[in-house]
């Protein structure tokens, strides 16, 4: 825990790029490749896993890290 101390956000403007990083772009992301993926289905569809995958993962390190960090 002491190694990431230093990359924890100390002001409110860090903590919103990294909430940014972590959400907003892979959203970003995931729509602009919603549009331009829907011709090919089979890409669509591991679009669609992929995205599901990342953010539960996001939602299970917010949820370790509140419980045990």
């Amino acid at each position: 825990m002491t190694l990431l101390m230093p990359m924890a956000p100390n002001t409110w403007l860090m903590g919103f790029e990294i909430f940014a990083l972590i959400l907003i772009v892979p959203t970003v992301v995931y729509f602009a490749g919603h549009r331009i993926l829907r011709p090919f289905p089979m890409l669509f569809n591991a679009l669609h896993w992929i995205f599901g995958a990342y953010m539960m993962y996001v939602f299970v390190a917010g949820i370790s890290t509140l419980m045990f960090g």
